[in-house]
């Protein structure tokens, strides 16, 4: 058996374009065995060292094994059982969108109607559930599928996860500015005006390619604290406010 043939060949080599094919190859080539067998799963998914999977995946050094990588779509979803280093991310935001759903199936039809809530209670509710769900079901679709073999999946993937982040932060934004300012229904409109506004142009940014690219990491960096931040605003206005009632 010649050298060659003794390498374990990964499935994705056999449909990738030709260049990504040589490419691959080569690498696997010269790249050491891979660092763990996996149980449960087809044999030609492995787990990888830092150094062994690809500059787009390499953003955490510390994380040094564990990393799935050069996988198909289908792949992906087989490798969700796998002991990785993205095992952990991927069951407890997946665990938290089905806990997230029940428990918006109890707020509306049992919790809010028993304490005969307003039609606008429901709806802020619904609102804070649906966007903590796109929340967890966007941040568990992006640890599924960044070891996909391409680039441009991954990314677009990273783009979803950072936008359902947002989501997220409208929801908690919403709902803590409609029960804070209860009381203050054009201070709870201006705010509720202002982060709608911010959310829809953080969106904007973050579905444009240069967005997520190295070169804009410290940007990406800020932008995403300053929405966060921002809401150290109407909370000390609340806590102004409520001393005065």
């Amino acid at each position: 058996m010649s050298a060659q043939n003794a390498l374990h060949k990964p499935v994705f080599i056999d449909y990738a374009p030709p260049l990504i094919k040589q490419k691959a190859w080569e690498f696997f080539k010269i790249s050491r065995t891979p660092s763990h067998s996996l149980l449960h799963v087809r044999s030609d998914i492995h787990l990888y060292s830092h150094d062994e999977v690809p500059s787009f995946q390499q953003d955490n050094p510390f994380l040094t094994h564990g990393y799935r990588s050069y996988l198909s779509a289908k792949q992906c979803c087989k490798s969700v059982l796998i002991k990785s280093n993205e095992l952990v991310n991927i069951w407890t935001h997946g665990g938290m969108f089905v806990y997230l759903f029940i428990l918006l199936f109890y707020d509306q039809f049992y919790l809010l109607s028993s304490l005969k809530a307003s039609v606008a209670d429901h709806f802020i509710f619904l609102t804070f559930s649906v966007c903590s769900q796109a929340c967890m079901l966007c941040s568990a679709g992006y640890h599924t599928f960044n070891c996909h073999v391409h680039e441009k999946v991954a990314t677009r993937w990273y783009s979803v996860d950072l936008v359902g982040i947002t989501v997220g932060m409208l929801g908690c934004y919403m709902i803590g500015l409609y029960y804070g300012f209860y009381c203050f229904n054009m201070t709870k409109l201006f705010y509720q005006v202002i982060v709608i506004s911010m959310i829809v142009v953080s969106i904007s940014l973050m579905i444009h390619p240069k967005y997520l690219s190295k070169r804009w990491r410290n940007t990406r960096i800020l932008h995403l604290s300053m929405i966060t931040i921002s809401g150290l605003l109407p909370t000390l206005h609340w806590s102004i406010v409520s001393t005065e009632m």
